[in-house]
Order: C-alpha cells, then sequence, then structure tokens
C-alpha cells in the first residue's frame, strides 16, 4: 500500500506575500518529486528553491522548499488565495492528503517547535500554556477584559517568528539592494553590478534576521527607462513591494540630501545608507548607515528590522500564532463589544482545547 504524506497550510489565507505549507509523513519525498523541478533536491536542514507544477507539467508556483526532516518539508509559495488553491491541489493530485488543524494549544505548541527556526521562537513558543493560563482569566471590569483582549490581537505578529515574511529592498539603480541582500542572507543570491538595470527580475532569498524568517525581495530599480524588459521589472518590483510586510529604502550614501523619490515610498518603511566604506563617519548625514562590504552596522539593521517586524511589546504575553487561536480571541473581542464578558471568558476557554474536538 503506498504511503499518503499529510498536507496542511500553516499560514491564514492572503497574510503577507508569503503563504507556508507542510507535506510531511513516509511518502512526502515521493510525493514532492512528482511536483517540485529543482537544479538540486534539499538535503535536511537545506533550502531549494525551483518550480511547482502539475502532473501535467504546467507550471503552478515558484516556491522556496525546506527540508526540515527526512519526510518533512515546508514550502513557501506566493499567497494570492488563487495560487494556494493552486498548489495544494498540485500536492494533493501528486499524492498528498489534506491534514487536521491541531484543535488545543498543547498540540499547537508542539507543532510549531518542528518549525521553528530560532532559540527566540522556541522560547516563545515553550512559555505560551502558562501564558495562556493567565489570559483566560479576564477580569470582571469590561475595560480591563477589552484591553487584555487587545493585547491578544496584537500578539498576533508572534507569527512571524514562525512564517516568513516579505521585506522589500527598493532604491534607485546602483544603490546597493543586491550586496546588501547578498550580506543579509549570507551568501550570494543576487547578481552585484554597476550597470543600472541589473536586476530585471525580484530575487527573493529566505534569511534568518536576528531570529526572525524573512523573505527578502530584491527589486529592480526604479527609474526612467526605455528598456522594455527593465520597465516590466520596475513595476512588477512596485506590485512586490506593496504586498510586503515592510519596505527596505536602500538610498546610496555617496548622494547629497534624500532623493526626491523617497517621501513617496509607502509605509512601512526602513531607510538605510548603503556604501558606509565608501563615506568618511564626518561627511555622512544622519541616518542608519551600513557596508555590505565590510559588515559595518549590518548587526544593527538586522535588529531594528526584527522589532519593526514582530515588536517585543506585543510579545510578552500569550500570543496568538495560529487560526484557530486567532479566531476565539475574534469572538471575545466581539463579544466584549456587545457587554456580554461570560460569553468573551467561554471563547477564550477554546484556545486551550476546543469543545468536542480535544
Amino acid at each position: 500500500m503506498n504511503a499518503t504524506p499529510e498536507l496542511q497550510l500553516l499560514t491564514a489565507e492572503g497574510a503577507g506575500g508569503v503563504a507556508l505549507l507542510r507535506i510531511s509523513g513516509a511518502g512526502a519525498s515521493a510525493v514532492l518529486r512528482r511536483a517540485f523541478l529543482s537544479g538540486r533536491w534539499p538535503e535536511v536542514g537545506e533550502v531549494a528553491y525551483g518550480e511547482l507544477q502539475d502532473l501535467a507539467g504546467a507550471r503552478v508556483d515558484d516556491v522556496l522548499v525546506t527540508r526540515v526532516g527526512e519526510e518533512r518539508y515546508e514550502l513557501g509559495c506566493h499567497a494570492g488565495p488563487a495560487v494556494q488553491r493552486r498548489v495544494l491541489a498540485a500536492l494533493q493530485a501528486a499524492g498528498a492528503r489534506p491534514g487536521s488543524p491541531p484543535a488545543t494549544l498543547a498540540d499547537e505548541v508542539e507543532e510549531a517547535l518542528g518549525r521553528a527556526l530560532s532559540e527566540r521562537a522556541c522560547r516563545l513558543l515553550l512559555a505560551q500554556p502558562e501564558l495562556w493560563e493567565r489570559a483566560l482569566e479576564l477580569p470582571g471590569d469590561l475595560d480591563a477584559a477589552r484591553a487584555q483582549v487587545a493585547a491578544l490581537e496584537r500578539s498576533a505578529v508572534s507569527r512571524r517568528l514562525l512564517e516568513p515574511c516579505q521585506v522589500a529592498l527598493r532604491g534607485a539603480p546602483n544603490a546597493g539592494k543586491s550586496s546588501l541582500l547578498n550580506a543579509l542572507v549570507g551568501r550570494t543570491r543576487a547578481v552585484v553590478s554597476d550597470a543600472p538595470g541589473t536586476t530585471r527580475d525580484a530575487v527573493r532569498a529566505l534569511a534568518l534576521v536576528d531570529g526572525l524568517p524573512v523573505l527578502l525581495v530584491d527589486t529592480a530599480g526604479d527609474r526612467d527607462t526605455g528598456d522594455a524588459l527593465e520597465r516590466a521589472g520596475i513595476e512588477r518590483a512596485r506590485r512586490a513591494s506593496r504586498s510586503a510586510a515592510l519596505r527596505l529604502v536602500v538610498v546610496d550614501g555617496r548622494e547629497q540630501g534624500d532623493p526626491s523619490w523617497l517621501h513617496d515610498e509607502a509605509e512601512p518603511r526602513l531607510v538605510v545608507r548603503s556604501k558606509a566604506d565608501l563615506v568618511a563617519p564626518e561627511a555622512r548625514a544622519p541616518g542608519r548607515w551600513v557596508s555590505a562590504l565590510e559588515g559595518e552596522g549590518l548587526a544593527e539593521l538586522a535588529q531594528t528590522l526584527a522589532e519593526q517586524l514582530a515588536p517585543e511589546e506585543c510579545l510578552g504575553g500569550a500570543c496568538v500564532f495560529t487560526d484557530r487561536q486567532a479566531g476565539w480571541v475574534r469572538r471575545a473581542a466581539a463579544a466584549l463589544e456587545a457587554e456580554d464578558l461570560a460569553a468573551a471568558r467561554r471563547a477564550l476557554l477554546q484556545v486551550r482545547e476546543e469543545a468536542g474536538r480535544g
């Protein structure tokens, strides 16, 4: 009898620019080999980039595949609902079966620990059972109860410790975006050249940035050009930027003042001045400076990125890190809006273990 691995969608539909799926169990490698086309097959702990295809050989999406264990893989694809449905359908056609999500907090912690990529994420998850026991005890005062539930809603940024969120590198040609991406990733992923317009298609790379898994997207430099291919790349870059959780705007540090387009770049954004190794300290304009070549400012930039994407003040207590938990917290918030404290308490108790499913 053929083994049938289990397939799960780990991220909320439409949340961010990246969707994360898991395929695990006996036969997972065989299923993926039917659908995933790549230049190399990942060993345990490695990431491979390639194309997911349906059984007819038609392209479904470009994906990043992480081999977590011998028969355990995680796939990152584009987060559009239609794309997610096609990816799930292709993997099911290749032999995977839909899995049932955990129905208890304890099971969710165990499941999330299996895909945690950093010590910070593991510490947060291991603390959740005790922290949630405190959070389930809503105060009798409605305003205090609403504040407690609002804090739970804000804590959903904790998912960024487990699921890659997208950071788009934006800036003019030759600003140093590709060099900065390579420096943050720790290896050459994007081509670096002095020729304007070198990056025409978005280059994506996974990086662990101060404990956060981040999908860095090196986009085409924004400029006026008569090259049709480059214009198309610039338009794709703008679309990628709009769907990103954060825009990392790179300004060539050798230029005086801020470029005119800077204030048109959408929030949330983080501005850095590149090529610090080419500008004397006394000649530098105020702001964050980095040198991709010498490593100056990279550690500080990583810390700032992590703090903007997952603020520590949102992660000090019980955290919402699954769709199931988020649904019950929303019900609790709605009950409190209706001034029904008892219903809010009942909703939160379902986070620990859903009645009839535990």
